[in-house]
C-alpha cells in the first residue's frame, strides 16, 4: 500500500554485488517512516487520517496513522482501505477488447455494447502496518516492522474482455505479508557499527480460470511463498578516506502449489500438476565487501563492491502425490548456481558546478522457481511448460517465443544463471536556479533466461509433454520446410507451447535525462527523457517488451504563505514499432489471431446471448453475420494483413503492429487549508486521451479527478 512507504529511492544500473541476484536493470528502495522519539520523558502522540476519491475508477480510499513517542520509544499503528471499482478508459474505449480482437468491432460500437467502463476491473484492498523502534545507551537500537497488505474481487483483465475471452479468471487470494526485526549497535571493537537482520515474508496468490466454454473445466489454483531472511553485517572506516561495509546473508525459501481441475458437467474435482512443483525450497546465501574511498578530497571518488553468491534449488517427487498416491508428474531435481559478481565507480568534480559519474558493473540473476518449475497458462505467452520437461522431451530450441518460431537446430538444455556487463557515463551540471543529469549506458546481457517455442521434428511428436497431452499445431510454410511443429496443449490453450531457456545474448542502451530550472522561489520547471533500444543478437531481433521513448514535462507554481500550489504535467512516449515476434502474439501488444481463433470465439459462452438463429444460420446479432462472413471480414484468406499473408485458418495476424505513441496533460494541485488539513486535487488525463502505455494489459484511465482530504495531529 503506497501510504505505508516514507519515501521510494531508485538505484540505476546493476547492482547485484550489493543487493544479490535480480538485481540487474535497477534496485528500487521503499524506505518506511523513520522513528520520531520524543524530546523528554512524556508520552506524545501524533497521527494523521485521509479520505480520497477518484472518478476515474470510481475509487474511495480512507487510511490513518497514530504514533506513540518518548525519548526512547517510538510505536507507529496504521491501516488503509480502498475500493476500486470499473475503470473508464479514455473516450471511454478498451482498443484490445476481445470483440475488436476476434470480430474486428470498431471501438465505439463495443461501447455501445459493453458500456464506457471495463467490466470486471473492479476491486477492493485493505492493509496494516505498525513499526516499532526503541534505544537505550545511546549505542544501541532496535526496531521492527511489519505489514499485510489484501487485494480483494481481482480480476484479471487481459484473460477476459481485455482479450482472451475466458469466463472466469479471478484472482484470489492475493496476500502479503512482511516484518523484519533489526538490531544495530554502534562502535563495537573495531567496527562503527553491526546490525543483524532476521526478515519473513509470505506472498499467497491464487486463481481460479475457466476457458471460454461453459463445459470447460474450472482450474482452482493456490500458491504462496514463505522467505525467512537472515542478514550480518558491519561497517568500519580506515582513516578519514576509506569506508567498509561488509557482511552476509541468507534467505531460505519454501514454495506450496496445489491445482484441482473440476469438469462443470460431471462436477468430479481432480488433483492436477501444480503451477510450481509443490514443497519446492530455494535458498540464496552470500557474502558480500563494498568499499568508498575519498581518493582526492572533495574532488574524486570511488566505489567498488563485490559478492559471491550460492544459490540451490530443490523439488522434491514425494511432496506432489495426488491423494491416491500417484506422481503429478514432478520428478526429484537438485540444481545449483553459483556466481561472483562486481560494480566499481567513480565520481570527479570537474569545476564546481560539474560533477562527471563513470560505473561498470557485472550482474547476474540464477534460474528462480518460475523459470525451473513454471507449469500452465501464462497470459500473453500461453501455456508453459518446465525447462526439464522440455528437456526430456527432446524438443528443439525455437528463434523465438512467435506461433511461427523456427528451430536452431538444437536440443532445449538445461537452464543456466544469465549475466549482465554494463557501463555507464553521465555528467551533473547544477548552477543558479539549473540542474541537470545526463547518463548514457550500455549493457551486454549473456545466456538471457527467455521463452521460446518448442519444436519437434514432423514424425517425432510426443504424445504428451510434462504429463499434459499434446496435439501439433498446422506449420507455417518456413516450419514446413524445416520439417518442424509446433505443439498446443490439447483442450487447454490454442497456442504453441514455450518454456524458459537461455538463449543467445542481447544487448541494450540508451540514455536518460533530467533538468530542472528555477527562476525564481516560486516557479521551477522539470523536465525528463529516456530512451533504450534492445536487441537480440541470435537472431537479430528486437527485445522482448522494449519500452518506447518517453519523458514529461512539468511546470509548477510554489507561492509562500497559505496559498495552493499549482502543477501542470505533460506526459508522453512515442510509437514502438520495434516489435519482437512474441510481442506481437501477446495480447497486450501485438494480440494476433487467426481465422482458427474467430472461429473458437464465435462458439464461446461470450458470444452466445448475442447469437440469433436466421433459417438455421446462427448471426452475430450486432451486425447480423454469419461465422463465415466475419472471418473473411477480419482476416480473407489470401488476403495480407499488418503484413501477413493469410493462408489458412491457422495463420495468426497481429491486431496492432505497432504500439502508439500518445501525450496526455495532467493538473494537480494542493492547498493547506488550515494549520492541520490539507487537501490535494486535480485532473488527469485532462483531454481524455485512449492511451495504452506499452505491454500492459489495459488501457490506462480516462479523463478523471480526484480530491482528498488529510488531517495531522
Amino acid at each position: 500500500e503506497p501510504s505505508q512507504a516514507d519515501r521510494f529511492e531508485a538505484t540505476l544500473g546493476p547492482s547485484s554485488a550489493a543487493y544479490g541476484s535480480d538485481s540487474l536493470g535497477g534496485t528500487l528502495h521503499i524506505l518506511s517512516e523513520p522513528p520520531r522519539y520524543g524530546a523528554g520523558g512524556g508520552l506524545t502522540v501524533h497521527g494523521n487520517a485521509a479520505v480520497f476519491a477518484n472518478s476515474g475508477d470510481a475509487s474511495g480510499t480512507a487510511r490513518g496513522e497514530i504514533a506513540l513517542s518518548n525519548d526512547w520509544l517510538w510505536w507507529l499503528v496504521g491501516g488503509s482501505a480502498r475500493r476500486l471499482n470499473n475503470l473508464r478508459a479514455g473516450h471511454g474505449i478498451d482498443s484490445h477488447n476481445v470483440f475488436r480482437r476476434y470480430f474486428g468491432l470498431e471501438v465505439s460500437h463495443i461501447r455501445e455494447m459493453l458500456g464506457a467502463r471495463l467490466r470486471e476491473t473492479a476491486f477492493a484492498a485493505r492493509s496494516a502496518h505498525t513499526k516499532l523502534a526503541l534505544r537505550w545507551g545511546g549505542d544501541q537500537s532496535l526496531s521492527g516492522w511489519f505489514h499485510r497488505t489484501d487485494l480483494i474481487g481481482q480480476r484479471s483483465y487481459r484473460d477476459l474482455l481485455g482479450g482472451l475471452g475466458r469466463l472466469r479468471s479471478d484472482l484470489d487470494p492475493q496476500r502479503g505479508q512482511f516484518g523484519y526485526v533489526r538490531y544495530e549497535k554502534a562502535r563495537l571493537g573495531f567496527l562503527d557499527t553491526v546490525t543483524g537482520v532476521f526478515s519473513y515474508n509470505l506472498q499467497q496468490d491464487g486463481a481460479l480460470r475457466q476457458g471460454s466454454r461453459l463445459t470447460d473445466a474450472i482450474v482452482v489454483e493456490d500458491n504462496s511463498a514463505r522467505v525467512l531472511g537472515y542478514i550480518l553485517q558491519g561497517a568500519s572506516h580506515l582513516g578519514q578516506r576509506h569506508a567498509q561495509l561488509f557482511g552476509g546473508e541468507i534467505y531460505q525459501e519454501r514454495v506450496e502449489s496445489v491445482r484441482y481441475e473440476t469438469n462443470p458437467v460431471s462436477q468430479m474435482r481432480t488433483q492436477t500438476r501444480a503451477l510450481f512443483p509443490n514443497g519446492t525450497r530455494y535458498r540464496t546465501a552470500a557474502l558480500f565487501l563494498q568499499n568508498m574511498t575519498e581518493v582526492i578530497p572533495g574532488r574524486l571518488r570511488a566505489q567498488g563492491g563485490v559478492r559471491y553468491t550460492s544459490i540451490r534449488f530443490q523439488a522434491v517427487a514425494n511432496e506432489n502425490l495426488d491423494p491416491a498416491g500417484a506422481s503429478l508428474g514432478v520428478a526429484d531435481s537438485t540444481q545449483t548456481f553459483h556466481d561472483l559478481t562486481f560494480h566499481t565507480s567513480a565520481s570527479y568534480q570537474l569545476q564546481e558546478s560539474v560533477i562527471l559519474h563513470l560505473l561498470i558493473g557485472r550482474g547476474f540473476r540464477a534460474p528462480n522457481v518460475s523459470d525451473l518449475g513454471r507449469v500452465g497458462l501464462n497470459g500473453g505467452l500461453g501455456y508453459e511448460v518446465s525447462n526439464e520437461d522440455a528437456v526430456r522431451s527432446k524438443a528443439l530450441l525455437g528463434t523465438d517465443s512467435g506461433e511461427g518460431a523456427l528451430s536452431k537446430g538444437r536440443a532445449m538444455a538445461r537452464l543456466r544463471p544469465e549475466r549482465l556487463l554494463s557501463y555507464e557515463a553521465g555528467i551533473t551540471f547544477q548552477l543558479q536556479g539549473w540542474y541537470a543529469r545526463i547518463q548514457a549506458f550500455d549493457a551486454e546481457f549473456s545466456d538471457p533466461i527467455a521463452r521460446r517455442t518448442l519444436l519437434f521434428p514432423v514424425g517425432s511428436v510426443p504424445a504428451t509433454v510434462g504429463g499434459v497431452a499434446v496435439a501439433a499445431l498446422p506449420p507455417t510454410a518456413a516450419q514446413q520446410s524445416q520439417g518442424v511443429v509446433t505443439v498446443a496443449p490439447a483442450g487447454i490453450d490454442s497456442r504453441a507451447i514455450r518454456t524458459a531457456v537461455n538463449d543467445g545474448k542481447s544487448k541494450y542502451y540508451g540514455l536518460e535525462t533530467t533538468v530542472r530550472y528555477a527562476p525564481s522561489s516560486r516557479w521551477s520547471v522539470q523536465g525528463s527523457y529516456s530512451w533504450m533500444n534492445g536487441r537480440d543478437l541470435n537472431p537479430n531481433i528486437a527485445a522482448r517488451r522494449l519500452p518506447p521513448q518517453n519523458g514529461s514535462l512539468a511546470l509548477t507554481y510554489s507561492p509562500s504563505g497559505n496559498r495552493p500550489w499549482l502543477q501542470g504535467t505533460l506526459r508522453f512516449a512515442g510509437a514502438q514499432r520495434k516489435m519482437n515476434p512474441g510481442d506481437l502474439d501477446d495480447e497486450r501488444i501485438g494480440a494476433s489471431r487467426s481465422r482458427a481463433d474467430i472461429a473458437n470465439f464465435f462458439n464461446s459462452a461470450i458470444v452466445q446471448p448475442y447469437l440469433l438463429s436466421d433459417s438455421g444460420v446462427l448471426r452475430f446479432a450486432p451486425t447480423g453475420e454469419s461465422l463465415d462472413q466475419i472471418r473473411d471480414r477480419v482476416l480473407p484468406l489470401g488476403a495480407v494483413v499488418n503484413g501477413v499473408p493469410v493462408v489458412s485458418n491457422s495463420t495468426r495476424v497481429p491486431l496492432y503492429a505497432s504500439t502508439p505513441g500518445w501525450m496526455v496533460l495532467d493538473f494537480t494541485g494542493g492547498w493547506a487549508l488550515a494549520e492541520r488539513v490539507s487537501l490535494r486535487f486535480g485532473v488527469l488525463n485532462l483531454l481524455d486521451r485512449n492511451y495504452r502505455v506499452h505491454g500492459s494489459g489495459i488501457d490506462s484511465t480516462g479523463r478523471s479527478g480526484f480530491a482528498g482530504f488529510e488531517y495531522t495531529f
